[in-house]
């Protein structure tokens, strides 16, 4: 390079992995867009930062190079801005939370979403998250007592100010959601509130939802689910066997098998929706080394179309979270061309930045974000309201210490505080980790704790993951060859 090139060099975020034999993955961990490279050149461009080197327009074709900087794989001149940049991007993310945290609680907004939540189940499953983050609620609240006249007296006027704001011209339908613990113990209450909306707003259009593991629909609550226009998404673990030995009943029906009450739930629903019948179920698989992939995929002979299945990564090891990974990217390649579609959440999501140049830092989770689309969760059990996921303990505000208020400072600052931590560890803790602009902390379930401490079965399925990512774009494109005069005879 001649004194008078303009210098481009390497930047110290750029990450190499080979994918194959001759093939390697090269992206930076601020901005993960990937380019697929032939071994020689990918080893041109690591010696080039190992030697403290630049180079110029005459040692790659125009085209790479200019591939080589949308992918911000390389600058040009003094400055390696791209960690600075991804760093400003979290400032950037929690000022505009800031922002919009006082023009939300100033002008109450309408919130978008409200969630009726419980912290009660008939199960007892193994991994249930519910149990799980009680290890992590350091602030063991007494929970108060209210009859059951007061605490729905209660509960409406909670709701009131959730949808009073909502019924404005304009505004989109209005959601509410019913979620678990197991949601249908708290049937009577749901019912009436339900009641309750339809007659008191009879002009709001109410969107209603609810996730249910299904063993407590009876036709009663069936037919009144349908008649209400309530959606429903249930709770299966891949398939029956697996299903029985992770979902398991609680005291004296411990050793009653789960699954033929669920497929009855089914049945009840479908049997008054024929037109919409539930089609897709949601679960976790419990145990990744004797996962029948036969069998999940015998499910479509039950009228199953989709299914969306997250391994249980909260208690376990790095080895169980790279097994974990290998097997939901096996059941994606698998479910193609099947009746039944395999999906899972943060392999859709990573899958979308493989080819993103024009990456910005977001949070992956709206329930971990306190944005502007800020949802609002009750919880019937304890009594606690939350804008964040409603498994976040230190999200939680009890309702008297609000003056039953949905927009009290205090519920704000909750959620700002977790958000606030959160961008801090990324920026630390994980700041130096080659998957920081993948995982973004990912969800509780698959990333950082409720806590905000890491999760090292999460992290080895984040990255083992993202490596079969790698893998199977490989196979469905061929790698550009990175020319170099230099590297010219290596190729």
């Amino acid at each position: 390079m001649t004194s008078g090139d303009v210098g481009y060099k390497l930047s110290e975020g750029v990450i190499f992995h080979p994918v194959d034999g001759n093939s390697w993955a090269v992206w930076n961990r601020f901005s993960p867009s990937v380019v697929i490279m032939i071994k020689a050149g990918a080893a041109w461009l690591e010696e080039t930062r190992r030697d403290d080197r630049g180079f110029s327009e005459e040692d790659i074709p125009l085209d790479q190079l200019e591939s080589l900087l949308q992918n911000r794989l390389i600058y040009k001149g003094e400055e390696d801005f791209y960690r600075a940049k991804f760093h400003q991007s979290l400032d950037d993310a929690m000022t505009e939370i800031n922002r919009v945290t006082e023009e939300f609680q100033r002008d109450h907004r309408p919130y978008e979403l409200l969630q009726i939540t419980n912290s009660v189940c008939n199960l007892a499953c193994p991994y249930c998250i519910c149990s799980h983050i009680n290890d992590f609620d350091r602030t063991r609240r007494p929970r108060p007592h209210v009859d059951d006249r007061n605490h729905f007296l209660l509960l409406c006027r909670l709701v009131d100010q959730f949808v009073i704001p909502r019924m404005g011209p304009g505004v989109s339908p209005t959601p509410i959601t019913f979620n678990g613990g197991e949601i249908l113990l708290d049937w009577e209450v749901v019912r009436s509130l339900i009641l309750y909306l339809k007659e008191k707003y009879p002009n709001v259009i109410f969107d209603f939802r609810m996730n249910t593991n299904a063993t407590l629909i009876t036709e009663k609550i069936a037919e009144f689910l349908v008649d209400h226009k309530v959606g429903i998404s249930i709770s299966i673990d891949g398939y029956e066997k697996s299903h029985n030995q992770s979902r398991i009943y609680k005291g004296a029906k411990n050793r009653q098998n789960t699954f033929p009450d669920v497929m009855r739930g089914v049945k009840n629903y479908n049997a008054r929706q024929p037109d919409v019948p539930i089609q897709v179920f949601q679960g976790t698989i419990a145990n990744v080394d004797d996962f029948d992939e036969k069998a999940f995929f015998q499910m479509s002979r039950r009228g199953f179309v989709g299914a969306r299945l997250a391994p249980n990564l909260l208690k376990g090891n790095p080895i169980l979270g790279e097994k974990a990974a290998r097997l939901i990217t096996k059941l994606h390649r698998l479910s193609r061309g099947r009746k039944l579609k395999f999906m899972d959440a943060q392999l859709i999501k990573s899958s979308k930045l493989l080819n993103d140049k024009d990456y910005e830092f977001h949070f992956t989770c709206q329930g971990l974000a306190g944005n502007q689309q800020r949802s609002l969760s009750i919880n019937l059990t304890t009594f606690e309201l939350s804008q964040l996921c409603a498994f976040i303990p230190s999200g939680r505000v009890r309702i008297q210490d609000v003056n039953e208020d949905i927009y009290h400072p205090k519920l704000f600052e909750a959620a700002d505080q977790f958000v606030a931590e959160r961008t801090r560890v990324l920026q630390t803790v994980c700041g130096e980790c080659e998957l920081l602009g993948v995982c973004r902390g990912g969800c509780i379930l698959n990333g950082l704790e409720v806590d905000n401490t890491l999760n090292d079965t999460g992290c080895a399925f984040q990255k083992a993951l993202w490596h079969e990512l790698l893998v199977d774009s490989i196979r469905q494109s061929e790698p550009k060859k990175m020319r170099t005069k230099i590297a010219a005879n290596l190729e």
